[in-house]
């Protein structure tokens, strides 16, 4: 039954690769989080008639990819400090490992671009 594969765990994360999907997955979250849940704060009733108007949800969408870097950085380092006490002697080298597949991951996204920007 579909039901309880909900209640299964998430499969182990072995290789950096899934590490980067992870932090991938969970950065695009976050921000995308936090901005419904900022709207739904500011606007109050309002926010359902709000987010069904294309111009606003374009101005979600770029705020969206604006904010995702920082949502990188803080669910890398939530990630890094979890990871750290198991690093032992190799600290250093699966930090670089880490950061290296970070930068990677971050430009395998398209650019938005703003209303005023020609198409490519």
């Amino acid at each position: 039954m579909a039901i309880f594969g909900f209640f299964r765990r998430r499969p182990p994360i072995r290789k950096v690769a899934e590490l980067a999907d992870f932090i991938d997955e969970q950065s695009a979250y976050l921000v995308q989080r936090y901005i419904y849940d900022y709207t739904q704060a500011r606007s109050g009733p309002y926010s359902k008639s709000l987010l069904v108007r294309p111009d606003f949800m374009q101005a979600v969408e770029r705020s969206r990819w604006s904010a995702y870097p920082l949502g990188l950085a803080m669910v890398g380092e939530m990630v890094e400090g979890v990871l750290r006490p198991y690093a032992g002697e190799e600290r250093r080298a699966g930090r670089t490992g880490t950061d290296d597949e970070g930068a990677g991951r971050k430009s395998d996204h398209p650019v938005p671009r703003g209303p005023d920007q020609p198409v490519e």
